[in-house]
């Protein structure tokens, strides 16, 4: 059995103080920033506005429910 091929490493962190996604250790804000587990193949792009219609109009047709919840006010 062959095994799959990477692109590479999918270093992804998130930093909880500014609650955005950091692709390093330390954000830009000087905190130090939770490693993001990404299950192979994974996508580490952000969703945009398009993309996240598309994923809740697949799901709600195949399970009668959005997959990707509404964001939050302000954000």
């Amino acid at each position: 059995m062959s095994r799959p091929a990477y692109l590479g490493k999918m270093l992804l962190h998130w930093c909880e103080a500014c609650n955005v996604p950091v692709l390093g250790k330390q954000c830009g804000c000087g905190r130090r920033t939770k490693k993001v587990e990404v299950t192979p193949p994974g996508d580490i792009r952000p969703a945009f506005d398009y993309d996240i219609r598309r994923i809740n109009s697949v799901s709600e047709k195949q399970f009668s429910a959005p997959l990707i919840p509404e964001a939050p006010c302000g954000t």
